[in-house]
């Protein structure tokens, strides 16, 4: 009869009860993560689930705004940055004009260091990450420009204040070889430049730049390698350089293109050949968005 009472003892005891508090204890969390891990994982189903149904939504487009657009040239160029909240205009003279997608309101004008006289007549982007832009002027040289926007917070409101960088200086850069307006421009930015110009006739000028780093800790330099190409291309259309500023693509308005190597300052024709149909004309050439 000793053992009954001495397990009923340990029952009474104070252990056995705090054995059994920390076994209830012990089941009702494990049953809580467990429970906490299914909730987690429906929540990032529903979320990948919010994510991607768009995706299977048709697209719609509808007007934001609408004002007039005051500007004393032809626009050569526009952009906007990446919130959608500030466009770029650059005109024919050379004015550049900031404004507010939402009403039009200029936020700040800057006029481009050209030569008196000397207007805008092309333009080329770099790959859109870099938001470098060449223009094209029209006694033969380039100007390159950078747009940038500088996000502050203000009393918590965001305020986007833009700017004009030039990445190769305010001076303007030779391209063309005889002073005529660049009609076909390209600009491929990669660590250095790559610039090719068209101003008529059979002679594509190239510009290559090497960034020169100064001994003296100074601001590093650009140093400028030009040399040229001969086409036979007549009615440029397009011109085009790969980011990786290896191969230079020409093309006609009737649809000839023409490939260029632009390893090291030479341009070598590498092939030539028809890419439309007899009687279709080109109207625009553009890279896919992986660059090629």
């Amino acid at each position: 009869m000793a053992e009954p009472k001495a397990h009923s003892s340990y029952q009474n005891s104070a252990h056995f009860r705090l054995r059994l508090i920390a076994d209830r204890f012990l089941r009702y969390a494990v049953a809580a993560g467990g429970n906490s891990v299914i909730v987690a994982i429906l929540l990032i189903f529903f979320y990948l689930l919010y994510i991607v149904m768009p995706l299977g939504e048709s697209p719609d487009m509808r007007e934001e705004a609408q004002y007039p657009l005051v500007a004393d040239a032809p626009i050569a160029y526009m952009a906007m940055e990446e919130q959608a909240e500030v466009g770029m205009l650059v005109e024919e003279n050379g004015k550049v004009a900031f404004l507010s997608t939402h009403d039009g309101k200029v936020l700040a004008q800057m006029p481009l260091p050209l030569p008196a006289g000397v207007t805008v007549v092309s333009f080329s982007a770099a790959r859109p990450n870099s938001a470098i832009v060449a223009l094209g002027l029209s006694n033969g040289q380039a100007v390159v420009i950078k747009p940038d926007y500088q996000v502050t917070y203000p009393n918590d409101k965001r305020l986007i204040t833009p700017r004009l960088l030039y990445p190769l200086g305010e001076a303007p850069i030779d391209v063309g070889t005889n002073g005529e307006p660049l009609r076909r421009l390209a600009i491929q930015y990669n660590e250095s430049y790559v610039l090719v110009g068209w101003s008529g006739g059979d002679l594509l000028s190239i510009v290559r730049t090497e960034l020169q780093e100064s001994m003296l800790g100074d601001e590093a330099a650009f140093e400028f390698n030009r040399f040229t190409a001969h086409t036979g291309f007549k009615d440029i259309e397009a011109i085009l350089v790969d980011p990786a500023r290896t191969d230079l693509y020409v093309v006609s308005k009737t649809g000839a293109l023409a490939w260029y190597d632009l390893k090291g300052n030479a341009a070598t024709l590498h092939e030539q050949l028809k890419v439309t149909a007899d009687g279709a004309d080109v109207l625009d050439v553009a890279f896919l968005s992986g660059g090629t």
